[in-house]
């Protein structure tokens, strides 16, 4: 081939690279200035330590080794040390606690990191889990089923005497604490977290059933901040707290018609609305207290449905003559017809009782 031939080829190709030089400078100089902007804007973000509870409903179904009703355990301590050992041994599937959780509850937190970062918050979330103790919410977790809920057959109350519930949940929250966890890089107990960032805001949004449990920890984790004002407790239902009433911020069911969403969610829910409406600077007890308290004066009354209450020998007859006319009925699907139809039962009871009678029919077949 000729020179005169090979001359617009050759400038083809000279082109081509030139296009592609300036196409490669302009991009990395495009990322590198996102990250420039990214980190400029890290500067201004100031961090929050969020410590949230678990749920019971989760994306994997648990082996049976992973549930603490198939323990055998004369006490609480033997109890804990064979539940950690099937935890440490077990080679079921892993998952972080972010993607293991579910539920309204759960859709609610994993909207709060986004919500905080719309007012230049770098929020850190953390889970109180019956079964794992305190993670981080990317922890790998296998499975489980555990709970500090009464009435339920994985319930820690199993092994507690009649008049000694809270101390039987924080018991198993200390030991929780002694055990390395999944990541023991990373705090064990409410109390390390604070001691490791003092200076920071810690938010706890936690039910009446998990704050019993962890209310030691909390009390010591306020005397590790360098401002006890900076521990800020969510927890509708909860009415008093010893030595942290001031902490406590007001918070009724009525505040459902202020945030929407179920009942269960709600004390997640109030966290998403002051983490988007507040400043950094604003998270403090005192000045949230009072917040609420207009929040409070706001909300419209709720109608509150007044059920009867049953009693365990009418609640079985009720399932056990729903099984009889339908045999594939669901604990959910008949807790909405009892309570459509006027009458009250708790969740964690009725379905309790239900796994009993669904057993029974089970064994008469």
């Amino acid at each position: 081939m000729d020179g005169a031939r090979l001359l617009p080829m050759f400038n083809w190709v000279l082109v081509r690279s030139l296009h592609s030089i300036e196409s490669r400078v302009l991009h990395n100089w495009s990322a590198s200035k996102t990250r420039q902007q990214s980190r400029a804007k890290s500067i201004h973000m100031r961090r929050v330590n969020l410590v949230v509870t678990c749920t019971k409903r989760k994306r994997l179904r648990p082996s049976q080794l992973m549930r603490l009703r198939d323990i055998e355990a004369a006490d609480l301590p033997s109890a804990f040390a064979e539940w950690v050992d099937r935890l440490d041994k077990s080679d079921d599937e892993t998952t972080t606690a972010r993607e293991l959780y579910a539920g309204d509850h759960w859709s609610v937190v994993q909207s709060l990191e986004c919500a905080a970062h719309s007012s230049e918050i770098d929020l850190k979330t953390w889970v109180c889990s019956a079964g794992y103790g305190l993670v981080g919410i990317d922890a790998k977790l296998k499975a489980y089923s555990a709970t500090f809920s009464p009435q339920h057959p994985d319930s820690v109350l199993r092994w507690n005497p009649a008049r000694a519930r809270s101390e039987t949940k924080e018991l198993w929250w200390e030991l929780h604490q002694k055990w390395r966890g999944p990541d023991p890089s990373r705090p064990r107990s409410i109390s390390a977290l604070a001691e490791s960032d003092p200076g920071t805001p810690l938010l706890i949004a936690a039910s009446q059933e998990y704050l019993r449990a962890i209310g030691n920890d909390v009390r010591k984790a306020s005397l590790q901040l360098r401002s006890t004002d900076s521990l800020i407790i969510i927890s509708t239902g909860t009415k008093r707290l010893p030595d942290l009433e001031s902490n406590l911020l007001p918070s009724c069911a009525r505040m459902q018609t202020t945030v929407g969403g179920s009942l269960h969610s709600l004390n997640a829910r109030l966290a998403r609305r002051i983490l988007t409406e507040c400043s950094h600077r604003e998270l403090r007890a005192s000045e949230l207290t009072d917040r609420l308290r207009l929040w409070l004066q706001v909300a419209p009354e709720t109608r509150r449905t007044v059920r009867k209450r049953l009693t365990d020998v009418e609640v079985r007859k009720f399932i056990a003559d729903s099984l009889y006319e339908d045999e594939s009925a669901t604990w959910s699907k008949l807790l909405r017809r009892l309570r459509d139809s006027g009458r009250a039962c708790r969740q964690e009871r009725f379905a309790c009782i239900f796994r009993c009678e669904k057993s029974k029919l089970a064994g008469n077949n």
